[in-house]
């Protein structure tokens, strides 16, 4: 499943540009955004996203899952939903921003009350700025914060930063894995300009790798695993062995809707 997410995130999230054009939210420029929102807030997304946190968390004993809106929403509510069916419970709540200006004028929305223990989850951490936030609201709310979680790492100081609050930080991914698909992707498509065959030694990761390829530039591609991927293959009597299989129209029929 987190192979799945993986590929989710690299097709629906993750945006790059050749200058530094994306505003972060430190106020650095950047090549690279990663908008979770776009994957998060998607059907699958959600179901995937929500397996792999609460996996991640079924073992503590925590009344609740949330961080700093918006973008812990999606992940906390998703985590919440799969307890529930799982037979677990498990409240997701919402820090905001700035107190509500009207009724309990509440920093924090949900059933959640003083000297309960929860995870607090961020979408991306670069600087760890929007984490420590939710951390400081939820301490000053008097939660005991058993765990701190984050979808993306950016690997830019945010794990060090929360670290000095004095908490560590479990990632889904970091961008080195990211980025790590989208290089054999890259690869590939190098390699296909220049017409040069990497099927000498065909295997199962350089056939997912043209998989991968293919689901970003196609939008009636099923999302599969890489495990998944080789069973299909299997069904069909195809060999990733074959240097055939990735210009079969086979291949394109068994990864289609």
């Amino acid at each position: 499943m987190k192979d799945k997410l993986r590929v989710l995130l690299i097709k629906k999230s993750f945006k790059y540009s050749n200058k530094p054009v994306f505003t972060l939210v430190s106020g650095r420029k950047s090549q690279f955004y990663i908008d979770c929102k776009m994957t998060t807030l998607y059907s699958k997304g959600m179901v995937y996203t929500g397996n792999i946190i609460y996996d991640m968390i079924a073992d503590l004993s925590v009344k609740g899952i949330g961080g700093l809106t918006l973008g812990a929403d999606p992940i906390a509510q998703a985590t919440a939903m799969i307890a529930g069916q799982k037979g677990s419970d498990l409240i997701s709540f919402v820090i905001r921003k700035e107190p509500k200006k009207h009724g309990l004028m509440k920093w924090i929305e949900g059933d959640i009350h003083s000297g309960d223990s929860v995870v607090i989850i961020d979408d991306v951490i670069t600087t760890g700025g929007s984490t420590i936030q939710a951390i400081d609201k939820a301490e000053e709310s008097g939660l005991y914060i058993v765990k701190v979680l984050v979808l993306v790492d950016r690997e830019e100081g945010g794990r060090e930063n929360i670290r000095d609050r004095g908490y560590e930080v479990e990632s889904v991914f970091t961008k080195s894995e990211l980025f790590g698909v989208q290089m054999i992707i890259n690869i590939i498509k190098k390699a296909d300009r220049q017409s040069q065959s990497l099927m000498t030694d065909l295997d199962l990761d350089v056939v997912y790798g043209y998989y991968l390829q293919y689901y970003l530039e196609n939008d009636n591609v099923e999302v599969l695993d890489s495990e998944e991927l080789e069973k299909k293959i299997k069904k069909l009597g195809l060999d990733v062995r074959d240097d055939k299989i990735v210009r079969d129209e086979q291949f394109k029929q068994l990864i289609e809707r």
